[in-house]
């Protein structure tokens, strides 16, 4: 009976998100941070109109936030990119 076996080939290049351009992951990672953001800040927003109270102005808040997603973005895919290479390296 011929069993199948997995022998890894080093020569190959490798595919994976460690090794993506930096601009690629955190392109990636931005729209994820500012897609979080933002729906919490919608429902934030929402909530405090149901309760007639008038915390923040949308499009304010808004233009406050993006900085922050972009920074954001920014040590979220650092953080990523050190744990698939430490995972990959075998730590």
């Amino acid at each position: 009976m011929h069993t199948l076996r997995y022998e890894p080939v080093d020569d190959l290049p490798r595919k994976g998100m460690a090794y993506l351009p930096f601009w690629r992951m955190y392109l990636f990672m931005w729209v994820m941070v500012h897609g979080a953001v933002m729906v919490n800040t919608t429902l934030i927003w929402t909530a405090s109109r149901a309760y007639n109270q008038n915390i923040f102005d949308f499009w304010n808040a808004w233009a406050i936030l993006f900085p922050m997603t972009l920074l954001g973005a920014y040590f979220m895919t650092r953080w990523v990119r050190g744990l698939v290479r430490e995972a990959e390296q075998g730590r």
